[in-house]
């Protein structure tokens, strides 16, 4: 299990490889398509649809970042300066992938 914090957002993994997002949702921070905060962690459904694992996630100011087992890294929220590797500066609402890191 990993616990991830950033500004005003938490991420939690389990041991199933499960990512849980909660906190301020501006930005689409959390992942879950839409800028709505949560009060308690709600699992990222991206990953869930897709059978998904999550090795290691990061939280940033108004973004966050995942790794899978084989290295690909998926990265969303605010993406001013380029922040989230994927091109552009807008706000990404739900995991888009970036690159295989491994």
């Amino acid at each position: 299990m990993q616990v991830a914090c950033g500004h005003r957002h938490s991420a939690l993994i389990t041991a199933q490889g499960l990512l849980y997002t909660f906190g301020h949702g501006e930005c689409g921070r959390l992942g879950h398509g839409n800028e709505n905060t949560l009060a308690v962690p709600c699992v990222v459904q991206y990953f869930l649809d897709r059978s998904i694992t999550v090795t290691d996630v990061a939280c940033g100011h108004e973004h966050t970042l995942a790794v899978t087992p084989s290295g690909e890294a998926f990265a969303w929220g605010w993406g001013e300066a380029g922040r989230l590797g994927i091109g552009g500066v807008d706000k990404q609402l739900a995991p888009r992938s970036v690159s295989k890191l491994r």
